[in-house]
């Protein structure tokens, strides 16, 4: 049972620095799992609650009833801050969107994959407004946008970037 609940530990952890590393550099999968936020709760609670699972099984009482409850109660808590934090970081990076408006042709940096017209879904674009630095939801008017290249964003709807090319 040990072997099982480790390979899930190096599973979830493994998956989790790789979203992690791919987020940090701006890389958008495009995959459609459905809600992200779920996956990332269940993640977090498979990681969380495995590896603190192994450490308390390996105090010399073997597995017992206070280990499942320990690592239930370890994982739940650290499950509930990341996720917290998570919210909060996603709500401080679309709460005053709605307010902001620029002219056409106002530049921006292709912060994640944006799709082309064709195709569903979002990319993310970095900008500054006014002196202060945003990553706005961004759709394509034209064609699919890679990260890092410099485009143009012709109007904010809804705290959705249109953009276009230079």
């Amino acid at each position: 049972m040990l072997d099982i609940i480790f390979w899930i530990a190096i599973a979830s952890t493994f998956i989790f620095v790789i979203k992690l590393l791919l987020m940090l550099f701006g890389v958008d999968l495009s995959f459609d799992f459905g809600d992200d936020f779920l996956v990332n709760a269940v993640l977090a609670l498979a990681m969380t609650f495995s590896w603190s699972f192994l450490a308390l099984s390996q105090d010399g009482g073997g597995v017992t009833l206070g280990v499942y409850l320990k690592s239930l109660g370890i994982s739940v808590s650290m499950s509930t801050v990341f996720l917290y934090l998570m919210k909060r970081a996603r709500n401080m990076e679309t709460g005053v969107i709605t307010e902001l408006s620029v002219e056409a042709g106002h530049p921006a940096e292709i912060y994640s994959r944006v799709p082309d017209k064709s195709s569903a879904g979002y990319g993310k674009v970095k900008t500054t407004i006014q002196g202060k630095t945003y990553y706005l939801k961004a759709v394509s008017e034209s064609r699919e946008f890679k990260y890092g290249e410099t485009v143009h964003i012709s109007r904010i709807t809804n705290e959705v970037a249109h953009i276009d090319i230079i």
